[in-house]
């Protein structure tokens, strides 16, 4: 009997799964096994509900309608019939109670928000004292510069005037000790100048900034 079923449910399957190829899948409905030849009528029914199942897993079908189902919805169907023919012919109807309409307020007129008030800086530097500061950093640099000047002719003259334009006398000096003294001031004096060049422009750029922010201000 379960082979017979089982044969059956593929048959089934392998049709549904031909149809679908062309077309939409369609609806089905499997109605209960008979329990004929001996079979108990509980077998039959967890046969019908295994046949259900497969089909249901298949896929092959769009949807299957259980015979459990159909007399559900055959029973629910006939109670109602029951109840309608128990009622008079004319009993009363139940209508809906009008509703009245809800009265609702127009909407009110579009409102332009006011801009936000500008809030004035407080504590900040006034521009005639970035002006100020920017004046005096730009002199200063100046004078840092003037005073890089002779540094660089110090620098310079260690090394060309001793060799060069004049002999200068070192007394108590060896050789090797005097041609060691003039590079060693050359190279302090040139690092002196470096270094006065280097706070002129750092003190002149200060300077250039605070006169823009004072004139921006």
């Amino acid at each position: 009997m379960m082979g017979r079923v089982g044969a059956l449910v593929w048959m089934w399957c392998l049709l549904g799964f031909a149809t679908s190829a062309w077309a939409e899948a369609p609806s089905v409905a499997a109605f209960p096994i008979r329990a004929e030849y001996g079979v108990p009528a509980g077998m039959a029914n967890v046969l019908g509900d295994n046949m259900v199942e497969q089909l249901r897993s298949s896929r092959a079908f769009s949807r299957v309608v259980s015979s459990r189902e159909i007399e559900a919805v055959l029973g629910l169907e006939q109670q109602l019939l029951q109840q309608a023919a128990l009622l008079p012919a004319d009993a009363p109807t139940l209508e809906p109670a009008p509703v009245a309409p809800v009265a609702t307020a127009p909407p009110p007129p579009p409102t332009t928000p006011a801009p936000a008030p500008v809030a004035e800086k407080e504590g900040g530097i006034p521009s005639g004292a970035l002006l100020g500061a920017g004046v005096a950093g730009l002199a200063a640099g100046a004078v840092s510069w003037l005073l890089a000047l002779p540094a660089v002719a110090l620098s310079v003259g260690a090394i060309t005037i001793p060799y060069y334009v004049f002999y200068i006398p070192t007394p108590g000096l060896t050789r090797p000790q005097r041609d060691a003294l003039f590079p060693a001031v050359s190279t302090g004096a040139g690092a002196l100048a470096a270094g006065a060049l280097l706070v002129g422009v750092i003190l002149m750029g200060l300077g250039a900034a605070a006169v823009a922010a004072g004139i921006i201000l």
